[in-house]
Order: structure tokens, then sequence, then C-alpha cells
């Protein structure tokens, strides 16, 4: 069994031509076709679109102050949201 990969373009007929040397020798073989669609268009689409997506849900709470807050719970402490309230974020214990 041989993978061969190439380009081509689809006519306005729905026909797909496609031309490649297999090097494979002469008889009859199964051929399997996976036409995969591309765009050469730009993706107009920026994460800028995404800012304040799902905002509606937070209902005006802060998210590092949330994350602060769970991460508190899970080690059994409240931390200081202001902090960012990693463990890393502490003052080494003297």
């Amino acid at each position: 069994m041989e993978t061969l990969r190439t380009k081509t373009v689809i006519g306005a007929d729905g026909k797909v031509k496609i031309e490649v040397p297999s090097g494979l020798p002469p008889g009859p073989a199964d051929v399997v076709v996976v036409v995969v669609p591309t765009s050469n268009a730009p993706s107009d689409v920026h994460w800028r679109d995404f800012y304040g997506l799902g905002e509606e849900i937070w209902g005006g709470e802060d998210a590092q102050e949330y994350v602060s807050r769970l991460r508190g719970e899970w080690d059994g402490r409240e931390l200081d949201p202001g902090r960012g309230g990693g463990p890393a974020d502490q003052p080494p214990a003297r």
C-alpha cells in the first residue's frame, strides 16, 4: 500500500482530475480518495473578536478573583485575591 498526497482544484463540473506518478507496477489497484476542502481566503477572525464573550455568565465577577478564591479553597485557606492567588505569589516563610 502506498499513500500519495497531492493538491488539485475541483472543476465547475464537480469533477476531480488527479495525475500522480505512483511508482507502482502496472496492474489493478484499489484507489481511495479523501477530499479535504481548503480555503485560500485569509481568516477574518481574530482573538479580539472574542473579547468579553460570556461576560453575562460571570455577572460582573472578576475572573482572577474567582480563580484565586477557588485556589484558596483547594489549599484549605483563603488567599488575597489581589495578589494573583498562587503559592508562588506568596512571600517565602521566614
